[in-house]
């Protein structure tokens, strides 16, 4: 008996646990961010967050560096940046905090081979500035190789 109300007496103070600060706290999906007390809030501005790359033939390497500046009046982490599928990928992006007012550039390839017509490709880029999440877009047109009608089948990637 005496092991059942040490148990339990355990159980009851294990769960009391200090109340947590959720004012910092925001939600990267819909961007809503809490009250917060500070005024200080990095700004994620891209110079262009959509790039053009007009048409190409299949099986070409579309590459493009996106230039932005942290707008806001705190330090601008990048937490993520991703993109959808293996065919777009973010190659190099600052690792460290950016300073209110400084930049950096994220630079992106896409290789069209296996895709055709009008392609938009995302990457997405986390921060912990506003907007949270941003998109920056590749578009354009890729043509079928001279002589065929359709692009090459795509390839099958197994990792």
């Amino acid at each position: 008996m005496k092991h059942w109300i040490a148990f339990c007496a355990l159980a009851v103070v294990a769960c009391n646990e200090p109340e947590v600060d959720t004012r910092l706290i925001q939600i990267p999906a819909t961007g809503a961010r809490e009250n917060v007390s500070t005024p200080d809030v990095a700004v994620f501005a891209p110079e262009a967050a959509v790039f053009n790359y007009d048409t190409v033939v299949e099986g070409a390497v579309v590459a493009h560096t996106f230039a932005f500046k942290n707008a806001g009046s705190a330090p601008l982490a990048i937490a993520d940046v991703n993109s959808g599928c293996g065919c777009t990928v973010p190659q190099d992006w600052p690792r460290e905090l950016i300073a209110p007012g400084e930049g950096g550039t994220i630079d992106v390839t896409f290789n069209t081979r296996g895709w055709s017509g009008k392609v938009d490709k995302r990457v997405t880029v986390v921060t912990n500035g506003e907007p949270s999440v941003v998109h920056l877009v590749l578009d354009g047109f890729i043509l079928a190789p001279e002589g065929t009608s359709e692009p090459a089948a795509m390839p099958i990637r197994r990792h």
